[in-house]
């Protein structure tokens, strides 16, 4: 495999983040049946944005190794708030699902 040019991460990246901003959105504003639906994607966008971040610190795309851990973190944390999100629309952690 070639290795990852910095821009090409770089964008990518930006762009993953804004599809998860905009799936957040979406899953926030979704009602009913449509509401687990959306959280599913949120979770595997952002999943794929874990991954990519993963892969930015294989070619040092970060200016460093404390703004990787810092996108890291919040890219985590989006992420076990999504994962309990459809555990509970999914009526697994034992509450009553929302709307």
């Amino acid at each position: 495999m070639a290795p990852l040019s910095h821009t090409t991460l770089g964008s990518d990246l930006r762009r993953q983040a804004m599809t998860v901003q905009r799936l957040l959105v979406r899953a926030l504003n979704a009602a009913g049946a449509e509401r687990p639906r959306q959280v599913e994607r949120l979770s595997m966008a952002v999943d794929d944005l874990k991954f990519m971040l993963q892969l930015g610190q294989e070619p040092r795309a970060f200016h460093s190794f404390r703004q990787f851990e810092a996108i890291a973190a919040l890219a985590v944390e989006v992420g076990r708030q999504s994962g309990h999100w459809r555990r509970r629309l999914n009526g697994r952690d034992g509450r009553s699902p929302d709307r």
